[in-house]
């Protein structure tokens, strides 16, 4: 039962080459949310994902590590506390502190 819990765990969030990447290896015909999901780097992840577009990705960062993280938009909108950028960069990263929520969607125009 283990074996399969992970595969699922891997199918949905990735930490590789240290960086964080949401639904990897999803079938995007399949609507599919988690919530806190640990990463490597003592990341909680939460994310979903509907009729194949990713809907949100809220992390928090547990030790204020540095978060690379692949962009799984054209153009994100990423908020920390007060603060919001925009990056189109394929990684995204933040210097992050302990208990920090990083919140990322995708950035609209007309917002």
């Amino acid at each position: 039962m283990c074996v399969f819990a992970n595969t699922l765990n891997e199918m949905v969030l990735q930490g590789f080459e240290g960086v964080v990447r949401v639904f990897p290896c999803w079938d995007k015909s399949v609507n599919i949310r988690f919530n806190n999901l640990r990463a490597d780097g003592a990341f909680l992840v939460s994310s979903e994902m509907k009729n194949g577009v990713v809907g949100f990705v809220n992390i928090i960062s547990e030790a204020g590590q540095t978060l690379r993280f692949e962009n799984p938009y054209d153009t994100a909108l990423v908020k920390i506390g007060n603060k919001e950028f925009t990056s189109s960069e394929k990684i995204i990263k933040i210097n992050t502190s302990a208990g920090e929520v990083i919140s990322v969607s995708a950035f609209t125009s007309g917002r």
